[in-house]
């Protein structure tokens, strides 16, 4: 890892504290911790190649869930439920955090 890269890691870990939210995967119980950022141009999604009902990343640094969150599990934080959208790897290898698109669930899709 390059000296940036490490710089990069050993802020981010110095901001998780404020920036990161707990998560729990509704299937597993597993409790952990992400960086929840808005979509704000959901239209702009297909163009990309994103799912277009994606509302919402989740950033986990903890490398321990690769694997554990798969598409369509549902995801509660902040006091809402989401769904993980299918994806094609989570883990980009230029990225410090694994990357999870998710829909916002309405009370009547919970």
């Amino acid at each position: 890892m390059s000296l940036a890269r490490k710089f990069a890691a050993v802020g981010q870990q110095a901001t998780a504290a404020f920036e990161e939210e707990d998560v729990v995967n509704l299937k597993t119980g597993r409790s952990f911790r992400a960086k929840i950022s808005t979509i704000q141009d959901t239209s702009l999604n297909s163009e990309m190649g994103i799912d277009p009902r994606a509302t919402d990343i989740f950033y986990v640094r903890d490398r321990s869930v690769l694997g554990t969150i798969i598409a369509n599990q549902q995801l509660s934080a902040l006091g809402a439920k989401f769904q993980v959208l299918p994806k094609n790897d989570p883990d980009n290898p230029v990225s410090l955090h694994l990357e999870y698109h998710c829909m916002k669930l309405s009370a009547k899709d919970s």
